[in-house]
């Protein structure tokens, strides 16, 4: 939101007659004044406020033209620009995306750690993580207490532990639950 004011720089009254958006001006500006035709008093002003709101990433330009009795000025506009950016989210990855523990003796154990690191641009909170629907109870992990939260930029490992209990193989997967937006 921008505000701005028209000033009457003359001695006598000034009549603004009307405050149009310029052509070729991006419907992602819109603007709020009182309606025309109004009169601002010598050394008076009135504010005007723009607002703009982008609907896709981009620039966006325009202006709006302000009519007046001025008879120097009969029109002058008001320029208006701005630049539209993807909304701050987190991006949940996986590195590396699969574990591979290998052959383990029966009674003993092998832990791998992966890391569940934040891409994005904003906090990650992960919900929950959990053993997926048809893995191994011969797995295990070891990760914070859900939820937790990894800045932008950040990482948090996770052990995957396998203890085999017979003889074959064994496969699973861990579920994560979180606020990234895509996934």
């Amino acid at each position: 939101m921008l505000f701005r004011s028209i000033e009457n720089l003359g001695s006598g009254d000034l009549t603004v007659t009307s405050i149009t958006p310029a052509v070729g001006t991006s419907g992602e500006f819109t603007f709020s004044a009182p309606a025309t035709p109004f009169v601002i008093p010598p050394s008076g002003s009135q504010a005007v406020t723009v607002t703009y709101t982008p609907v896709d990433v981009g620039a966006d330009s325009g202006g709006l033209d302000i009519a007046s009795d001025d008879p120097d000025e009969a029109v002058v506009t008001l320029d208006l620009s701005g630049s539209g950016e993807a909304a701050p989210a987190p991006d949940i990855n996986l590195d590396p995306v699969a574990l591979d523990l290998g052959t383990v003796f029966i009674g003993e154990t092998a832990t791998l750690t992966a890391q569940i690191q934040n891409l994005g641009n904003a906090d990650l909170t992960v919900d929950s993580i959990a053993l997926a629907a048809g893995t191994s109870s011969e797995f295990t992990f070891s990760a914070p207490a859900t939820p937790f939260v990894i800045p932008a930029g950040g990482s948090q490992p996770v052990d995957v532990t396998y203890t085999p209990v017979d003889v074959g193989p064994d496969v699973g997967g861990l579920e994560i639950a979180s606020n990234d937006p895509d996934e």
